[in-house]
């Protein structure tokens, strides 16, 4: 009898021994992977650059102001686009966008447009949608349409209160975008121009050519 209790608590020793040594691993394998770690954290705070964790993410550039030069229109348009777009939320209203857009044109042709399009648009009221004014802005920019808006706004210009200097440069704006001859850029401009001013330039014999 004694010899069988002696081997059952024999294995009862050898059992928790057994488990002491398992556990010991464990307890070895949690050190290990919490050193792991640490290395690893470590690690990633050595390479990643402070900036690079407290910089803000920087928003779409402000795209500018378009001043007229038609190789330059494309990209701007472009840039425009996207800019209203990752601003919309800021844009919510027709009229925002359309703002947005107009706003940064200047320049005989393209000022001339952006101003006649808000003065109308304040009018009646209405604003063209986000799809409509890119539509507009891409028809209204291509060749064929650009120089018919131009012959239209040259047979309606009037030199009224402006400097003879000032109203002469936008008409020779819209004579070139309009792709006018000479000759009909002469019959428009006698009537454009204040009388006084049309007499005096005969008077000094001026032929059209220089005029």
């Amino acid at each position: 009898m004694a010899n069988v209790l002696i081997e059952d608590w024999n294995h009862v020793l050898g059992t928790l021994n057994q488990l002491q040594q398992e556990l010991n691993a464990a307890q070895q394998q949690i050190q290990v992977g919490q050193q792991a770690f640490a290395n690893l954290q470590a690690q990633t705070q050595t390479q990643v650059p402070p900036a690079a964790i407290t910089r803000k993410v920087e928003p779409f550039a402000n795209p500018g102001t378009y001043k007229g030069e038609r190789a330059k229109f494309r990209e701007w348009w472009v840039k425009m686009k996207m800019w209203v777009q990752a601003y919309t939320s800021a844009l919510p209203a027709n009229m925002d966008k359309c703002l947005a857009v107009w706003s940064r044109m200047e320049g005989p042709i393209a000022g001339r447009y952006s101003h006649s399009r808000i003065t109308e648009c304040q009018e009646v009221g209405v604003w063209p949608t986000w799809d409509d004014l890119k539509d507009e802005v891409d028809a209204f920019f291509s060749p064929q349409l650009e120089r018919e808006w131009a012959r239209a706004q040259m047979q309606r210009m009037a030199q009224g209160s402006q400097s003879i200097e000032a109203f002469l440069n936008n008409f020779v704006a819209m004579k070139q975008a309009g792709r006018v001859s000479d000759d009909y850029a002469f019959t428009v401009l006698v009537k454009a121009v204040k009388p006084e001013i049309v007499r005096e330039v005969f008077i000094q014999g001026v032929d059209e050519g220089d005029f």
